[in-house]
Order: structure tokens, then sequence, then C-alpha cells
């Protein structure tokens, strides 16, 4: 029973961490002048960014699969997305 409710917090953080990012994927690529349909779910727009951001690549990619790995505990997924979206909130607008 534990883990169900672990689980259950563990989604919504990850949904919430989802829900900050498709924010911050549509500010990115509008200060890149790119008309973005904001109905875009936060994966589809991912894959967007290093379109604009090729620097990014590797990050997106992180990004996009870290919940993915088997090895990756709740705590690695949550401090993996935490960890980027700073980075990304943070260095967009001087990348190029």
């Amino acid at each position: 029973m534990k883990d169900l409710f672990d689980q259950k917090k563990y989604n919504n953080v990850v949904l919430l961490l989802e829900k900050l990012f498709k924010k911050l994927f549509i500010e990115m690529l509008k200060y890149k002048s790119v008309k973005v349909d904001e109905n875009l779910n936060y994966r589809q727009l991912a894959i967007l960014i290093p379109d604009y951001y090729p620097n990014y690549t590797q990050d997106i990619i992180t990004l996009t699969h870290v919940e993915y790995r088997e090895e990756n505990t709740y705590l690695d997924v949550v401090y993996t997305m935490l960890s980027l979206y700073i980075f990304f909130e943070n260095s967009y607008k001087e990348a190029n």
C-alpha cells in the first residue's frame, strides 16, 4: 500500500514538472520568435527545442528518456528533471 501511495505522489510530481516544462518550452520557443501551438503537450514541445537550441539536444534526450531508464529511482527522475529545468531556465536566453 505504501508503494502505491509513493507512486501516486511521484506521478503527481512528474506531472507538475511536465507542466512547468511545457510553459518553459513555450517561453523558449517564443523567445526565438517561433509560432507555437500551445495545445501541444510537453513531449511534443520538447522535440522542437533542439531545432532552435541545438546545444540542448543531448539534454532533451536525457529529459525525455529519464523516466524510462530502469535503473533510475523516483528521486533520480525528479532530480534530473529539476536540474534540467533550472539549467534551461537560466541559460536559454544566452544559448545560440
